[in-house]
């Protein structure tokens, strides 16, 4: 599409791609498009403010914050690949370290099937078989520091952190330090999520659903630096590039839904910028 005659083929740009998908969703039976026909597109509706400069202005106030969004992201990005760098180097000398079976220096702590299926949006976050929260609920089976495995389903060997109450679902495998005097969960928990590719590639089997044994796990060999003291400098210097990440991570998500809201406004003519 080219040769835009009194249209902002920028402001064009982001109305069509807001308003495309729904447009042949609305056309075709299937629940996933497999083509687009121009008779799809051709007779759709496109809502103009009546000048360019309007057009051109929306466009830029779009264009301004997806900009900033992208700028986030890199910063993001960036921040990853050093905090990978630090890990290396703070791992390098872990051929000095002593090797423990996980079983040796962990036990494991309560679990237990939660009573619905209704969670909530607030309380105590749940955590069961995937790479992310399975919600909230209103009890608790454990308190403090602890390391989840995820034990089945497409995420089975996800290592998860936790400081906190929080409930332990039946599909993963809760763990406590055994000794907090000679082991640092937090540091445990980063040695763990830099062989996590590993444990799932290694231990995890592969049938209709994914599976990891318990009794694999607990063999899974560990580096772990011989003093208390040096797991902990290694966990706050990752914990604290942890930090950044998230907070840069927060205000990226603030800004998508900003970006959101604009769009919903000022692309229907809610708002105008005149």
């Amino acid at each position: 599409m080219y040769n835009f005659a009194d249209v902002s083929a920028k402001y064009f740009y982001w109305i069509f791609s807001r308003n495309f998908y729904d447009r042949v969703q609305s056309m075709t039976a299937k629940s996933s498009v497999d083509s687009v026909r121009m008779e799809m597109i051709a007779d759709m509706s496109i809502p103009l403010p009546p000048t360019l400069a309007e057009q051109e202005r929306i466009a830029g106030a779009l264009s301004s914050i997806d900009t900033l969004i992208g700028a986030l992201n890199e910063q993001i990005e960036k921040k990853r690949h050093i905090k990978q760098g630090t890990i290396q180097n703070l791992f390098k000398e872990s051929r000095k370290w002593w090797r423990r079976p996980l079983g040796e220096i962990l036990c494991p702590i309560q679990k237990g099937t939660l009573k619905t299926t209704k969670l909530k949006p607030v309380g105590y976050p749940v955590i069961n078989s995937g790479k992310t929260l399975y919600g909230y609920y209103d009890n608790y089976n454990n308190v403090g520091e602890a390391i989840t495995v995820a034990a089945r389903g497409e995420y089975a060997g996800w290592i998860s952190y936790f400081n906190e109450k929080f409930w332990a679902g039946g599909l993963c495998y809760p763990y406590a330090s055994k000794d907090k005097k000679s082991l640092n969960t937090k540091f445990l928990y980063y040695a763990l999520k830099l062989v996590e590719g590993d444990i799932m590639e290694n231990l995890v089997a592969r049938g209709s659903i994914p599976a990891l044994n318990k009794s694999d796990l607990e063999q899974f060999i560990v580096l772990i630096p011989p003093t208390i003291e040096e797991q902990v400098t290694i966990a706050n210097i990752l914990s604290s590039m942890d930090t950044e990440i998230a907070a840069l991570e927060q205000k990226r998500d603030k800004y998508i839904a900003i970006k959101s809201g604009m769009m919903q406004d000022l692309l229907t003519g809610k708002i105008r910028l005149v």
